[in-house]
Formats: structure tokens, sequence, C-alpha cells
């Protein structure tokens, strides 16, 4: 026994107002289109194929935009500089204050509280803690 579905070209396919629910098989492209009874053209199930290619040119134009950014910065060095250097004076990090408290300590038997005491430093615009 076979099974066939209502098939079309893409224009064929693009111009059909199928019922809800129906699906139509694209025998240009080899894809599917499932409809609601409301949309021309349904709503199209990409093959495999048709998916990678879609992805692929997408990296390519993301790569190429990557590309782009790393060429102005790499001939504007002194400009991206300029702009880093206002962009930390106009956006200055937060204090943070030096935090105390309690921690677990093991003793070899059993865990007790102790003080434990911290310092804050910056090192190359990182901030560490150091426990006393």
């Amino acid at each position: 026994m076979a099974f066939q579905l209502y098939r079309g070209t893409s224009a064929q396919v693009a111009a059909y107002n199928g019922a809800d629910g129906e699906v139509v098989y694209n025998t240009e492209n080899k894809s599917l289109h499932v409809f609601d009874g409301v949309l021309a053209g349904g709503f199209e199930l990409k093959n495999a194929e048709a998916m990678k290619a879609e992805l692929l040119s997408g990296a390519t134009e993301a790569y190429d935009t990557l590309k782009e950014i790393e060429d102005y910065i790499n001939s504007n060095q002194g400009s991206v500089s300029t702009l880093l250097a206002d962009m930390n004076t106009k956006a200055p990090k937060p204090s943070v204050p030096t935090p105390t408290g309690q921690a677990l300590t093991w003793d070899g038997s059993a865990f007790q509280n102790a003080d434990v005491g911290f310092t804050r430093q910056e090192v190359g615009g990182n901030v560490e803690f150091v426990f006393a």
C-alpha cells in the first residue's frame, strides 16, 4: 500500500491554502509544508540539506563580521586603546567591601567554626582575595 501526499512546485505550494493540519510535499526543494487553514504556503519544514546550507551561510556571515572587527582593531590600535580608556573612566568599578566571616574547618575528627579574615587587593585590574 502506497502513501502519497499532495505535492506541487514551490510556486504552486506558495499559492495554495491548505486545510488545518494538511501536509503538502514541495517537489522542487524536497520539503514539507504544514498548513493551518489561514496562511497561504503553510509553514515549511526544511529538509536536512537545506537546513545545513542555511546554517553554513549564516556562519560565513558571522565569520566575515568577526574578521572585519579584528581587522579594524588591528589597524586602529590607538583608537581602540583610547576607547577602552574612556570606557574605564565612564564606568568605574564599584567599591567592594572586604568580606569577613566564619568558615568551617576540619580538625581531623569534626568540623569546627573558625573566624576567617580576607584582604582584598587589585592586581592588574583583577580583584584578588587573600585569606588571612
